[in-house]
């Protein structure tokens, strides 16, 4: 499971799955990672920029009580993760032997 604030999210699910007498650990049993330990492992040390957004030109979620669900946070947080990927792509072919 990967998400921005893991834990935080792992709540939910753990919630859903009791409901049933069920444990979200069956889909879910070893790692639980947030992007934010993704980019730390990535040696990027400033986690509150915006500089990646910027940088891969990701939309952000809306602001908007409104507009802003669930389902609009997960997909921004797919967008910087994919966005974490590229940047490694991209630190591989600028420095050889990474």
């Amino acid at each position: 499971m990967v998400a921005y604030n893991s834990h935080f999210d792992a709540a939910f699910f753990d919630h859903l799955f009791r409901s049933a007498s069920k444990t979200w650990r069956e889909l879910y049993y070893y790692f639980i990672l947030d992007i934010p330990s993704m980019a730390w492992g990535l040696g990027l040390q400033d986690l509150n920029s915006t500089w990646i957004m910027d940088r891969y030109q990701i939309e952000d979620e809306p602001h908007l009580a409104e507009q802003h669900t669930g389902i609009t946070g997960a997909m921004v947080n797919v967008r910087i993760y994919r966005a974490l990927l590229q940047y490694r792509q991209d630190l591989v072919a600028a420095v050889p032997g990474i």
